[in-house]
């Protein structure tokens, strides 16, 4: 599957980054639901359909992390795509399918590492 014909969910509690990334994404891609936080983006996910999981670390109420560990309980292996101003090696998370982009985010960047996880 290729960038345009994916559906996005992207969680960020950052109003700047949420707004700016989310018009981006939209630009590119099929959908894009776009979650404030952790909780909202599970929630989200149980209901909207979509393809891969964009998500920052740093949230409140679930913080990205968790938040893909959830996802990963619920559908085993989906896609997740991480930012954070933080490097991989600073977390551990042990579930298959998930990248890692650190801050600031480089559209074209994110762009491949999508199309790398729908592969």
């Amino acid at each position: 599957m290729n960038f345009a014909d994916c559906a996005i969910l992207f969680a960020d509690d950052d109003d700047e980054t949420r707004a700016i990334l989310s018009r981006m994404l939209a630009r590119r891609a099929k959908q894009v639901w776009v979650a404030r936080d952790g909780k909202e983006a599970l929630e989200m996910f149980q209901k909207e359909p979509c393809d891969i999981l964009i998500t920052d670390v740093q949230m409140p109420n679930i913080n990205g992390i968790e938040l893909v560990r959830e996802v990963n309980k619920l559908r085993p292996g989906f896609p997740c795509l991480i930012l954070s101003g933080y490097n991989e090696g600073e977390f551990s998370l042990d579930v298959p399918n998930v990248s890692w982009l650190v801050k600031p985010v480089n559209i074209l960047q994110l762009q491949d590492l999508v199309e790398k996880l729908l592969a």
